[in-house]
């Protein structure tokens, strides 16, 4: 359902999920959706990097508790390529309800 690999320790491992989003994982969430409202909303027309830093750290913490803590923020920073993160980023997205329809999934794979 859900598989990532990182680089830990100059190795790729690999780690899987094969169940839906806890309430725990919805809360988690729903604090990454918070921090990015507040980003949209700060009235910059860029973000600052503690905000950027803040987003990445959440994200982070949001991967390691999902897949009940079998690596670290730090393994998660320093070792999720862009596919692995795609998939942290669908996690978060079906933790949030966020639902998908085809013709939605064409256009981001257009971009």
């Amino acid at each position: 359902m859900y598989d990532i690999e990182l680089v830990i320790d100059g190795k790729k491992k690999k780690f899987e999920r094969n169940y839906p989003p806890t309430l725990a994982n919805i809360t988690d969430a729903m604090k990454i959706q918070r921090i990015e409202i507040e980003m949209v909303n700060s009235g910059k027309s860029f973000y600052t990097d503690e905000q950027l830093d803040e987003r990445e750290k959440r994200i982070a913490d949001f991967a390691v508790r999902f897949w009940k803590n079998q690596f670290t923020t730090e393994d998660v920073l320093n070792g999720a390529d862009l596919k692995t993160v795609n998939v942290i980023n669908k996690a978060v997205e079906d933790a949030l309800g966020v639902e998908r329809t085809e013709e939605s999934d064409e256009k981001k794979s257009k971009k």
